[in-house]
């Protein structure tokens, strides 16, 4: 059995997913429960030095704008039945999550190419 927990707020999204858990353990039958939304995030501390940036024309904000680490909304899903709408968001994948150091490849775009 495998059970997904959706909602449009984050926010206690964790806590119920422990609630439910403990209450899957209850079921007569299963025999392991466990989650796993927590266990595929990867942290990264981004240094972008900002004279560097300066250089290029770019702020250091601009630049973590490029970056899709941050689950950036880029559209709206919607269930016509329930007449749900949720956000889609951007992740980064491929070669640039398998491997952090493969960042420093990640091309950014600045105003002289």
């Amino acid at each position: 059995m495998k059970l997904r927990l959706s909602s449009s707020y984050v926010d206690g999204l964790s806590e119920k997913s422990y609630q439910v858990q403990k209450a899957m353990e209850e079921v007569a039958g299963l025999t392991s429960v466990s989650t796993s939304w927590d266990k595929d995030f990867t942290e990264i501390e981004l240094y972008i030095d900002k004279n560097k940036a300066l250089s290029y024309g770019l702020t250091p904000y601009q630049i973590a704008m490029q970056i899709p680490l941050k689950g950036q909304i880029i559209g709206l899903g919607a269930d016509f039945k329930s007449m749900n709408t949720q956000f889609v968001r951007l992740y980064l994948k491929g070669k640039f999550s398998k491997n952090i150091e493969t960042l420093k490849l990640l091309p950014i775009s600045s105003k002289f190419g």
